[in-house]
């Protein structure tokens, strides 16, 4: 029986190689990532970088999450929503992981960057955002919610520090 992983990272590689699967690769991102995505039941995505210590968003992210917008609009589908994960400047590997006050203040505020960004200059509401330098609580996780489905997911990623992940759906 294949796990739940394994499936999203198969779906996710046939993703790349398929043009009109449901997960669209918009980005270059690693397979975790795009695992994620298909678990959140996102169309399209990028991921960011930020610069250590700076929850600022760069000329080159914004050009990015125009860029994203613009695709997921060409469509003609309306945009159904936005989820945000950003991550501090440290590696979290999960729920063993206890990240610094200091570490998880740096994550949200860049999720709350992009979420600013994304309702000023594109107009977007019905955005999630989730900070990925703190587990799931534990409600999220007996109720197996989508955000502690996506934090599972990513919680072995590596080299997601500095980094967020923008995620659009869009109506069906």
């Amino acid at each position: 029986m294949m796990t739940i992983k394994s499936l999203f990272l198969t779906v996710s590689a046939m993703s790349m190689l398929l043009l009109g699967t449901q997960t669209q690769v918009f980005a270059a991102t690693t397979d975790e990532q795009a695992a994620a995505t298909a678990e959140a039941g996102a169309d399209y995505f990028v991921s960011l970088s930020f610069k250590p210590g700076d929850n600022q968003l760069t000329d080159t992210a914004k050009a990015d999450l125009d860029a994203l917008v613009s695709k997921a609009r060409s469509t003609g589908k309306k945009i159904d929503g936005a989820k945000v994960l950003a991550w501090s400047d440290s590696e979290f590997y999960g729920e063993k992981t206890k990240l610094s006050k200091s570490d998880q203040e740096l994550a949200k505020k860049r999720a709350e960057a992009i979420k600013t960004y994304l309702k000023d200059s594109q107009s977007i509401s019905g955005i999630s955002t989730y900070n990925m330098a703190k587990p799931a609580g534990k409600l999220s996780q007996f109720f197996e919610t989508t955000e502690s489905k996506v934090k599972n997911e990513l919680a072995t990623a590596r080299n997601n520090s500095s980094k967020a992940l923008v995620m659009i759906g869009l109506k069906r």
